[in-house]
């Protein structure tokens, strides 16, 4: 790749971001796409964010991700929210156009595709557990209850968060979400009444790959245990599961789907999931094997 006065930056906004590996699909994808994009993570302070934002002219950044711990904290600082992002509260992605910033979410669509495609499943009528009140949680759980999911449980260490939430959504879902507190009782009684069990919180995640974010003993085999943490693939969580005797869905495919989303809005290309799969899964391999 051959950086000039001509290549325009697509920026990762976040802390941390050392896990990630949106730089080298994204950047392959570029490549592909014959594009004089380079992808480059910027690893903030929370001071700095609107800073970050308001550089996007002079050092011709055409848009970025925004991963944690500021996916709702963003919107503030942003012109113009697409529709999706407006409901969910939460954004992941920005376009910069005509000196206006604009935000979208596409981590709701990037779950449902991937528990499409990889699990073979669709939210309807399915009771569904989700663990955490963050960007990530936010945009699953009002994806799920727009796509008529018959119940959405939240859990949230702080159950305020949990309860606000779950308000949010059944605004848009009448009744579908309901809150619990994050503890092992509620979190038991609960999970006898899930089909599936989401991880959208980054417990487990590299380098702290030793730690899940539920104990093993609430989860039983009949469920489909999902994790938005892609890096490692198998996560503790998704191990024990696992062996457990329950099907597993790993975030990689929900963050391949969800880059792919984020490419076409920045360039209108749509690149193609087995090859950014296949960059993805050969660099979390080669990462000492932690990946895997």
């Amino acid at each position: 790749m051959d950086i000039d006065k001509d290549t325009r930056i697509i920026a990762l906004f976040g802390n941390p971001v050392g896990h990630s590996i949106s730089p080298a699909i994204h950047n392959a994808a570029f490549t592909r796409a014959g594009l004089n994009y380079i992808y480059i993570p910027f690893e903030l302070k929370e001071n700095q964010l609107e800073r970050a934002l308001n550089s996007f002219d002079c050092f011709r950044i055409e848009g970025a991700n925004v991963t944690v711990p500021y996916k709702t904290d963003v919107i503030k600082y942003l012109d113009e929210l697409d529709e999706k992002a407006r409901i969910i509260g939460a954004v992941n992605v920005i376009s910069y156009c005509d000196g206006k910033l604009k935000g979208y979410n596409t981590d709701g669509d990037g779950f449902l595709m991937s528990l499409k495609e990889n699990a073979g499943i669709t939210p309807e009528g399915h009771t569904i557990l989700i663990l955490g009140g963050g960007g990530a949680a936010r945009a699953i759980a009002f994806s799920l209850a727009i796509h008529r999911a018959k119940r959405v449980y939240i859990a949230n260490r702080t159950y305020e968060r949990a309860a606000k939430l779950s308000e949010e959504i059944n605004r848009a879902a009448k009744g579908a979400a309901v809150p619990i507190h994050f503890d092992y009782d509620s979190l038991k009684a609960v999970s006898y009444k899930a089909d599936i069990i989401v991880n959208a919180t980054t417990v487990g995640m590299s380098p702290h790959t030793d730690e899940s974010p539920v104990p093993i003993k609430i989860i039983h085999s009949s469920q489909l245990v999902c994790d938005v943490v892609y890096n490692p693939i198998m996560t503790r969580l998704l191990r024990e599961a696992s062996d457990k005797g329950c099907d597993v869905l790993t975030g990689l495919g929900m963050f391949i789907y969800q880059a792919i989303e984020s490419f076409k809005i920045w360039t209108g290309i749509e690149p193609d999931y087995d090859e950014l799969y296949e960059i993805a899964y050969r660099k979390l391999a080669d990462s000492d094997g932690k990946g895997l």
